[in-house]
């Protein structure tokens, strides 16, 4: 609809002038509107740009974090499954030696 020469012939002093006709109780035409219109819009859509870059770096940042935790937890259950795995094999070699014995009190 508007290309970036309508952006580009609204600098800010052209705004700011036609603000301080409105300060002044002065009329102002319709394109004088539209260019202090135009420049509200830019104003806000550039706010907001900055806003959910804001926000889009703190869920990265939480990202990592929660990505961390995870590799986290990950090297417990490692460790947890590793623990278990030579406590089973430790409790198998206790078995065999004790059915060994037994076989051998017998």
């Amino acid at each position: 609809m508007f290309t970036d020469t309508v952006y580009a012939s609204c600098p800010d002093q052209r705004a700011g002038r036609i603000f301080d006709k409105v300060t002044s109780h002065q009329t102002i035409s319709k394109e004088e509107t539209l260019v202090l219109i135009l420049k509200a819009q830019n104003d806000h859509l550039h706010q907001l740009a900055e806003t959910m870059a804001e926000v889009f770096d703190r869920m990265d940042r939480s990202f990592e974090h929660t990505e961390e935790r995870i590799e986290q937890a990950h090297k417990r259950f490692e460790q947890m499954a590793s623990d278990f795995k030579w406590g089973l094999i430790a409790a198998m070699v206790f078995l065999s030696l004790l059915m060994t014995g037994l076989e051998f009190l017998s």
